[in-house]
Formats: structure tokens, C-alpha cells, sequence
């Protein structure tokens, strides 16, 4: 259960107008537009963490974009104070990066968030993109609060720091749990991914190729677990590293037991070596020894069979338990951290 994240909107800081001339008038007039891309943006990323519907959060983008237009449209209506642009060219700017941001950033993440899936390196990828887009708005918006403390200066506005308004809580924690989310998916993807790998060379029988994905996943089990017992819970909530244990531990035990799948292979193709052998000889379809070797060879391949089939619906029905425990946690994470708006 993965979801896109698209930017990070930095709020003004809140305050408190102790002037009431007209440089306030227009910094009010701007901040209510700022405001009003925030709260948009909140919904939009609310909708993303809480819903699997990607045509509802689709619409929510659309929102979005609709919200931008009309704060670019406002800010050409709000007149400046004694020709200073000041104000106006630094939300403009700002206002067009979001834009961008929302088009041509959002277009390379969909893009390659379905590559991504394909394999770790390329979710890695995926994943640095989104925090760097997140860091170009998150410098924007430092940007945009310098000038609009540089603007109050100028004209002698006095401002009364506040505590963080709400909406810049939201939109700071949504953008912390969402790292933290990702540094413990990728922990899971690793070695999710090369499961994936592992079972399409089991499909194709390839008993090389399949130890070596085994090796490889017990590998990446390991380093896992021992990457969790460095992270510590997010404000006290360990269920995301508590159901990536879990998966590392079915991880681990999964590779060990896909040596039965390699074993059976081995021992298939001998048998049908054997096979090909027996019935294509008269001679040894008559003689007693023979007869008794090739018997007990069905046994045993009959008795493998039956050991694989064990195995499979072992590994199967655990590995659905273990992706439905880590998917339903995650859930339950971004429930219980990121604001419900809609």
C-alpha cells in the first residue's frame, strides 16, 4: 500500500498585526491567499494517506491546481503598496513553483513510482525524488517568509511572533510522518522485491538463479532486522517497526525453506533422467532390481510432491498474513498521524 507524495507547502508564520495601514492591508490580502493553497494541500495529502482511490485524489490535485489559479488571479487584483512588488514577485514565484510542482513533478513521480515497484533501487530513486521536490518547497517557503519579514521591516510593521497556527502543524507532521513511513518501507520492499524475484526463477525451475535470490533475501532479512533494532518508534508508536520485525522474521524463514523448492528440483530432474532411461529400455523394465529402483523412485517423487505442495501453502497462506499485517499497519499509522481532511 504505497501512496504519492507530492510537496511540502510551508505556511507564513503566524502573526499578529499590530499595525492597521495599508502595507497590512496587503499583507493580509496575501496571507489569506497563502492560507487558502494550504488548507487545499492538506485536504489533498489527507485524501492520498487515507484513500487507495487514485481518482479521488486525482480530483483533490485538480482542487488543488484550481486553488493556485485563483490565488495567482487574486494576487493581480491586490494593489501595491507605494509600487513596492516586494510581496507580490515572491508569492508569484512561489505560486508558480507549486504549479510546476504539482504538473511536471507530479507527472515524473506517477511515472516512476510504477517503474519503482520493479525494483529497490528505482523506489530508492522514486523516494530521493519526492524528498527533493519536498525540500525545493520546503526552501521556497522559507524564501517567501524572509521577504514577508523583510516587507513588515521595511514599513514598521510590528509583529507578535504566535505559536504555530494549525494548519503548519498538519503540514509539518504530514511531511515527518511520511519520511519516517518511507525509511521503514524501503526496509520491506528490499526484501519484498527480491521474494518477487525469487518466485518467478521458481516458476522457471532455475535452481542457480533461485539459491542465489535466496541468499540473497536471508541476506537482506538480516540487515533489516538489524536496521530496526537502531529505530526507535515514531513519538512512541512502534507499530511500524513492530510489523517490519514481523516481515523480516517471515523473510528469514521463507528463504530457508525455499532450499525444499531448489531440493525437489534436483531431485525432479533425476527422476525424469530416470524415467526417460526406464522406458526407454525393454531390459530394464523386465529386470526385478530395476523394477524396484524405478518404484522406489516414483515413491520418493510422490512423496516430494507432496512436501513441495506442503511447503508452497505454508509460504503462501504466511506471506499473505505477513503482507496483510504490515499493509493494515500502515494504515493504522497514517490513520492515527496524519490529519483526516475531506
Amino acid at each position: 500500500m504505497r501512496k504519492l507524495l507530492m510537496l511540502t507547502v510551508v505556511l507564513f508564520t503566524a502573526v499578529k498585526m499590530m499595525a492597521q495601514d495599508d502595507p497590512v492591508s496587503v499583507l493580509n490580502k496575501i496571507n489569506v491567499q497563502m492560507e487558502a493553497v494550504s488548507k487545499r494541500y492538506v485536504v489533498y495529502q489527507s485524501v492520498v494517506a487515507h484513500s487507495d482511490n487514485l481518482r479521488k485524489a486525482e480530483k483533490r490535485r485538480q482542487e488543488m491546481m484550481n486553488q493556485v489559479t485563483t490565488a495567482r488571479q487574486s494576487l493581480a487584483e491586490i494593489p501595491y503598496y507605494k509600487g513596492d512588488r516586494m510581496l507580490h514577485q515572491a508569492f508569484g514565484e512561489y505560486l508558480k513553483l507549486v504549479e510546476y510542482n504539482l504538473n511536471e513533478d507530479y507527472a515524473k513521480m506517477v511515472n516512476m513510482k510504477e517503474i519503482a515497484e520493479q525494483s529497490y533501487d528505482k523506489m530508492e530513486a522514486y523516494m530521493l525524488l519526492k524528498d527533493k521536490v519536498s525540500e525545493k518547497m520546503r526552501m521556497a517557503g522559507e524564501k517567501l517568509d524572509s521577504v514577508q519579514r523583510t516587507y513588515c521591516k521595511k514599513y514598521d510593521i510590528k509583529l507578535v511572533e504566535e505559536q504555530k497556527s494549525e494548519l503548519s502543524r498538519q503540514l509539518e507532521k504530514i511531511s515527518e510522518v511520511s519520511k519516517y513511513e518511507d525509511k521503514l518501507y524501503l526496509i520491506f520492499f528490499k526484501c519484498n522485491v527480491i521474494e518477487g524475484d525469487l518466485l518467478e526463477s521458481l516458476d522457471k525451475k532455475n535452481v542457480n538463479a533461485t539459491e542465489q535470490l535466496r541468499s540473497s533475501l536471508k541476506s537482506f532479512a538480516e540487515e533489516g532486522s538489524s536496521i530496526l533494532d537502531t529505530l526507535k518508534g515514531y513519538r512512541g508508536d512502534n507499530t511500524l517497526v513492530t510489523a517490519c520485525r514481523r516481515s523480516m522474521e517471515y523473510f528469514k524463514k521463507a528463504a530457508d525453506k525455499y532450499a525444499d523448492f531448489t531440493g525437489f528440483f534436483t531431485k525432479e530432474a533425476n527422476f525424469n533422467r530416470l524415467k526417460q532411461q526406464f522406458e526407454g529400455d525393454k531390459d530394464m523394465r523386465k529386470d526385478k532390481a530395476a523394477l524396484d529402483k524405478y518404484n522406489n523412485a516414483v515413491k520418493e517423487m510422490n512423496d516430494g510432491i507432496g512436501q513441495y505442495n506442503n511447503t508452497n501453502d505454508y509460504l503462501n497462506k504466511y506471506r499473505s498474513e505477513t503482507i496483510d499485517f504490515w499493509n493494515n499497519a500502515v494504515k493504522q499509522f497514517l490513520d492515527r498521524h496524519i490529519p483526516v481532511a475531506d
